[in-house]
């Protein structure tokens, strides 16, 4: 095999091979570290994948539906904190006393009452603590899920088949 025949390869592989989906696939890892790389992958992925063919093509719409099933969650969260958030402090800046002391934190969700703290107003109650532990379960539960979603993606495409999940007959234009 000489020099130019490897070359040939690699720049073939690089063209019409699984380096896209390899690169996109590493973009949205990242994603853990900086918010801004799966924004980039899934904007490369809605470039790439018009011009993808066979197995490649499923990898790419993986890839984009991962994204969007991801932010959206994401949203979705942001908006829950954020209510949660916004009641507790508007039940903090509402309190009224004859000793000016902050005894208690009400947070009413969907008729669903928390006492934020404790009756001597030195602590929190147990309410606040289950509902940290659930943010912090449903995150983990969240990391989990796309990184099972994204080691799935990256077996299929080292085996060579299909992402799980994506029709691999795409519509025509």
């Amino acid at each position: 095999m000489s020099m130019s025949d490897s070359t040939s390869t690699l720049e073939e592989k690089l063209r019409f091979g699984v380096a896209g989906p390899i690169i996109l696939y590493g973009l949205f890892f990242a994603g853990l570290l900086s918010a801004i790389l799966p924004i980039i992958g899934v904007v490369l992925a809605y470039f790439l994948r018009k011009d993808a063919q066979g197995y490649l093509h499923s990898h790419f719409s993986f890839l984009i539906r991962t994204f969007w099933i991801a932010f959206a969650i994401y949203i979705g969260f942001f908006v829950v904190s954020s209510v949660l958030l916004l009641s507790v402090f508007n039940d903090i800046t509402s309190f009224s006393s004859s000793d000016s002391s902050l005894t208690s934190i009400n947070l009413d969700i969907f008729g669903t009452g928390f006492n934020l703290l404790n009756e001597s107003g030195i602590g929190f109650s147990g309410n606040l603590i289950a509902l940290i532990v659930i943010v912090v379960l449903f995150t983990f539960a969240f990391f989990a899920w796309y990184l099972i979603r994204l080691a799935r993606g990256v077996r299929a495409l080292y085996l060579g088949r299909d992402a799980p999940g994506v029709n691999p007959y795409p519509r025509e234009p």
